[in-house]
Formats: structure tokens, C-alpha cells, sequence
């Protein structure tokens, strides 16, 4: 039906000088392999092959633990070394909570074998895998996002006295160093079992020095940005200038959903179409599940 109907369009707009149009009863099937190739053009043939005006899926986003904690702190205050701790244990953090759920270093979505197909006016719904001339070519994990977090090793910050009751002090890595000058460090991901995606987030750790303990405070990016403390450029608070020691993600995992920079592949026939992502939705919180929403990018780049 959707063969004659294009090809009665396109019949209807060439009306040469005798031309006869043709029965439609004698027009389908495999007569109409008799047309002239030059009459289907590639719109033409993209009616024919009705490709997908939208595409959802399914995702389930999955935490990724951090590969090794065996990453230690020290500060030297004065002169004086203090006790060096571990970086991850939530013991020595101010936070333990957000210790606890901030140990991951990425976030992956996994497609869960459904999708949606809109096609037509009528927002015409296809459920399944795949159809007969569909072929969906997915990876195993749809997609990461990687969050800034510390390797193995030692993470050292020196403080030394500047006058005035002031401090300079020397950042772990890097070895910048400033008057009254909090390093920020990346910590991890920020992610806790069954949350809404915009609860998900990079948090970052300063050291600093509890009795004769190097200790460690953590900030989520959100209640840095309240403060107006913004990667990377930082900012001051009360006095203290913010420093980002580690280059942070310019985006977050609704930033890349909604910033087209997940792509997916659908092959019909010879061809092959790049969709994506645009926008998602919640499904299920509880089990971390989404809906994603994809669209061809040749519309996208109209």
C-alpha cells in the first residue's frame, strides 16, 4: 500500500503530454520492478524503506567499582610529617556516606532487549529486538562515562605558615602552590544504588589534617557550584581559593545523553543510518533502568 501511494504522489507531479496514468491493478507486485530506475529517487526509496522517524531502548545503567582504593594521603604541616591515611576509607573522611557511594569510576549503559520503533504521522510503535528488514548493531555496553578518580600511590600536600595567620600551600601532583589554597582532587563517581540519573555526579577531596592525622573532606560538583566554586577554573570561598589539581569531565551523563554523544547503528537492506541519543526518561529507579531516545542524525544536522 505504501509502494503505490508514493508512486501515485510521484505520478501525480509528472503529467507529460499523453501520458496515461497506469491501473493500480496492474501496478503491484512485481510489475513495478518495470519502472524506470531514474523515477526512484533516494527520498523516494526512503518512503519505501520507512525508516524509524524515532528510536527507544531500553538501558539499564550500571555502576563500575573502582579498579584498585590503594591510594594513600599524607600532609606535612610545618615541617611536620603527619600519619598518612588511606584516601578511600570512609573512617577518615568527613563524609562517610558520600565515601561510601562515591567508589566508582564509571558509569556504563547496557541495552535490556526492548525498543521502540516511531515511524509515520501516526507515531506508529514496532516493539522488539528486530524486524525482518531491521537489523539493530549494538555493543555489549551501549555506552561509558568515565568520572575523574585517583590511582595507586601517594597523594602528598605540604602547609607551611605565610604570615598574617595565612597558609601556603603545595597541592599533591601537580606541586602548584597558593596562599590559603584548597586543592581539589577527583574522588570518584558519585552514584547510589537505585537513584535518579540526576543524582549521579562527580565529587572531589581536599586533605587536610585532623590531630596528627592527615584526614580528607569531600565535596560533591553540585555544592561546589552552589558555592560558585566552578571546573576548572575554581573559585573563593570565605577566603580560601578553590584549585582543581585534576582536569574534571566537561560533562556529566545527562550532558553526553542529551549532547547527542551516544550513537547507535541500524542497518536495513545495504544500508546503514547513524541515530543519536536526544533526550531520556526514568523507568525504574529501583532497578536502574531508562529509556533512551534516538533520532536520525541527518535530521539532527538539517
Amino acid at each position: 500500500m505504501l509502494f503505490e501511494k508514493a508512486i501515485r504522489r510521484r505520478q501525480n507531479g509528472l503529467s507529460p503530454t499523453g501520458h496515461m496514468e497506469a491501473d493500480t491493478q496492474t501496478t503491484s507486485g512485481a510489475p513495478l520492478l518495470e519502472l524506470q530506475p531514474q523515477a526512484i529517487t533516494p527520498s523516494f526509496m526512503d518512503e519505501l524503506i520507512n525508516w524509524p522517524d524515532r528510536i527507544e531502548l531500553l538501558v539499564q545503567w550500571q555502576q563500575v567499582p573502582l579498579t584498585t582504593e590503594d591510594v594513600r594521603v599524607q600532609e606535612t604541616v610545618s615541617g611536620e610529617a603527619m600519619e598518612t591515611s588511606p584516601f578511600y576509607a570512609s573512617a577518615t573522611s568527613d563524609k562517610p556516606d558520600l565515601a561510601r557511594m562515591s567508589k566508582h569510576q564509571a558509569i556504563t549503559l547496557k541495552y535490556n532487549n526492548l525498543m521502540r520503533l516511531y515511524r509515520g504521522h501516526l507515531d506508529e510503535v514496532v516493539y522488539g529486538i528486530e524486524s525482518n528488514d531491521l537489523n539493530l548493531q549494538l555493543p555489549d555496553q551501549l555506552y561509558t562515562k568515565t568520572y575523574g578518580h585517583q590511582s595507586a600511590g601517594m597523594l602528598t600536600q605540604t602547609r607551611e605558615k605565610a604570615g598574617e595567620g595565612g597558609w601556603n600551600i603545595t597541592a599533591p601532583k601537580t606541586g602548584a602552590s597558593g596562599i590559603q589554597m584548597v586543592p581539589l582532587l577527583t574522588y570518584g563517581c558519585h552514584a547510589p544504588q537505585g537513584c535518579k540519573l540526576t543524582h549521579i555526579e562527580q565529587v572531589y577531596a581536599s586533605i587536610g589534617t585532623t590531630g596528627k592525622d592527615t584526614s580528607v573532606r569531600l565535596y560533591k560538583e553540585s555544592q561546589l557550584r552552589q558555592e560558585g566554586v566552578v571546573p576548572p577554573h575554581g573559585g573563593t570561598v570565605q577566603g580560601w581559593r578553590y584549585h582543581f589539581v585534576d582536569t574534571p569531565a566537561h560533562t556529566s551523563l545527562i550532558g553526553d545523553i542529551t549532547h547527542q554523544k551516544i550513537q547507535i547503528q541500524i542497518t536495513m537492506g545495504d544500508t546503514t543510518r547513524t541515530y543519536a541519543s536526544v533526550s531520556y526518561k526514568e523507568s525504574s529507579e529501583s532497578d536502574q533502568l531508562i529509556y533512551l531516545t534516538f533520532i536520525p542524525t541527518e535530521r539532527r544536522d538539517a
